[in-house]
């Protein structure tokens, strides 16, 4: 781990840069994996890191309503907000 990646700044340049090497583009399929055995809708579930927000899109298309984002970068925020459509767009 490099030495700034415990700064808002380290991460934002990285969204910036497009420098998301660990981005798949959709949500990853152990999450979603997980999510898809879960009968239980009104679970609490933090997404830490959440960057783009691929897995809290897909919590909430599938139901789930009590999705918590949370992420150190305002760029992947923005990011999210843009990928996350507005009627189940957490409040973030």
């Amino acid at each position: 781990m490099k030495r700034d990646s415990l700064n808002e700044n380290f991460w934002n340049n990285r969204y910036l840069e497009n420098d998301t090497g660990w981005d798949l583009g959709a949500i990853s399929p152990a999450i979603k994996k997980w999510f898809d055995t879960k009968k239980n809708k009104d679970l609490q579930i933090l997404i830490p890191g959440a960057g783009k927000g691929h897995e809290v899109k897909y919590g909430f298309d599938h139901g789930f309503n009590n999705i918590h984002y949370l992420d150190i970068s305002n760029g992947a925020v923005t990011l999210s907000l843009i990928h996350i459509s507005e009627p189940t767009r957490p409040r973030l």
